[in-house]
């Protein structure tokens, strides 16, 4: 009996040691590693990134030569949005309409609200670039969050809601009170800068999607395609490289040019 009892009280003791070996390991391999919190993955839960599933394009390839180069813009800023001669960039929205959705939940309903364009930016950047990153990353962040909040302004998404866009990764993640130093001098160093191409001598506003992409080279197309993605890790290893903004851009978006316009 005595036996019995003391094989019985050892094997609860090894069940008990074999259970706390086994959830001390599952909650360690809870932790992140420092590539993983400072990179943006789409799988991870807690990713904000505008259009995180468009469709990839075309194979990853080698970034071949291009001529970029930014255009200034010319002529009154005038109203409507779109001026006579399609100049659009002349005229930089001064509000945006936005239907906030409760916890940030692209599923979610909410309300329509209406806020400053330039408040709208500043509260987009940070949610969607890593604001501790490098300048020249933030710059091309804030010329794809800023083409991306334009065209929609342009060519509402939510017609039915009265908004513009939504504050989900549906669109772009819209927080209030989250502007950075960082981010802030980054729309500075940009000024009113968007993202377009000439089609016969007209300039076509491009949207100026992005997601998370490769934390390296890497893009959707060596060739214009309106759907080609800015890599938001890749801003990041080009910057680390010593690209600035404008290789970036016409690495990710190539067959478009960036113009200057009246705005933020």
């Amino acid at each position: 009996m005595l036996k019995k009892s003391f094989l019985f009280a050892t094997v609860l003791i090894l069940a008990f040691l074999g259970l706390s070996s086994i959830y001390v390991f599952a909650n360690e391999t809870n932790y992140a590693t420092e590539e993983q919190v400072t990179e943006l993955l789409p799988s991870d839960p807690n990713y904000v990134g505008a259009n995180a599933n468009r469709p990839t394009i075309a194979p990853n390839d080698i970034l071949s030569d291009s001529n970029y180069k930014e255009v200034e813009s010319t002529g009154p800023s005038i109203s409507p949005r779109v001026d006579a001669l399609g100049k659009w960039y002349n005229n930089e929205p001064t509000k945006i309409k936005i239907y906030i959705r409760k916890n940030n939940d692209p599923k979610a309903s909410g309300v329509t609200q209406t806020i400053d364009f330039s408040t709208y930016l500043r509260n987009v950047l940070p949610n969607e670039w890593i604001s501790t990153w490098k300048p020249e990353a933030l710059k091309m962040g804030a010329i794809s969050v800023r083409s991306f909040g334009w065209y929609y302004v342009n060519h509402p998404k939510y017609s039915n809601l009265g908004a513009y866009v939504d504050n989900t990764t549906n669109c772009q993640v819209y927080k209030p009170n989250t502007s950075t130093p960082q981010t802030d001098a980054a729309f500075k160093a940009t000024k009113g800068i968007a993202v377009h191409h000439v089609v016969n001598s007209t300039s076509i506003q491009d949207v100026g999607y992005y997601k998370a992409g490769t934390n390296g080279p890497g893009r959707d197309s060596s060739k214009y395609n309106e759907y080609n993605n800015v890599y938001q890790n890749g801003t990041q290893y080009w910057a680390k490289q010593g690209k600035d903004f404008k290789y970036m851009a016409s690495y990710y978006y190539p067959g478009t040019s960036l113009v200057t316009g009246n705005g933020y």
